[in-house]
């Protein structure tokens, strides 16, 4: 399965990139950890961009909130949702970049 950081090796062009130009790559990284039978979670994806470390730690919180607002931005559009079978008490929420303008 490709990695972010494979597709994206500099974090700073993936945190330039709007959500849905960063959403078409993570579709791809997403698409292929469910195509190898298994569920994906997003949230594993940008832990992964840091361990092993291939992103810098200066980079541990634009780095995952680019790519939350990426997968958002796939959720609302249609392209991923929550697997039926996963129930989460409770999701906490923050609000994105283009809401804090």
């Amino acid at each position: 399965m490709p990695s972010i950081c494979e597709l994206i090796p500099e974090p700073e062009i993936l945190i330039a990139l709007d959500p849905e130009e960063l959403g078409g790559v993570l579709l791809e990284v997403y698409a292929a950890a469910q195509g190898s039978g298994t569920l994906f979670s997003p949230n594993q994806a940008a832990v992964d961009a840091f361990n092993p470390p291939r992103y810098s730690d200066e980079y541990r919180w634009s780095v995952p909130l680019a790519m939350a607002e990426a997968t958002q931005w796939l959720e609302a559009a249609g392209f991923i949702m929550q697997a039926p079978d996963q129930r989460a008490s409770y999701i906490l929420r923050i609000v994105d970049a283009r809401a804090a303008q």
